[in-house]
């Protein structure tokens, strides 16, 4: 895991989640531009793309 994160604290975030009853708290080694380059910019966009299907109703069966 990254000590530093390139959007939100990893303390801030950690604590939010922390006080929701359902939270999704992904952490990703690299500095605050990393995730928009390979090869970690496959992996965010996989996670995202995960999260939505999970979680946004499309009225699909």
């Amino acid at each position: 895991m990254a000590s530093r994160c390139g959007y939100t604290p990893r303390r801030v975030a950690e604590q939010a989640a922390g006080l929701m009853s359902r939270a999704t708290v992904r952490t990703y080694a690299g500095g605050h531009f990393d995730p928009y380059v390979e090869p970690l910019f496959s992996a965010v966009v996989a996670d995202q793309l995960d999260f939505v299907a999970e979680h946004v109703p499309t009225g699909r069966a």
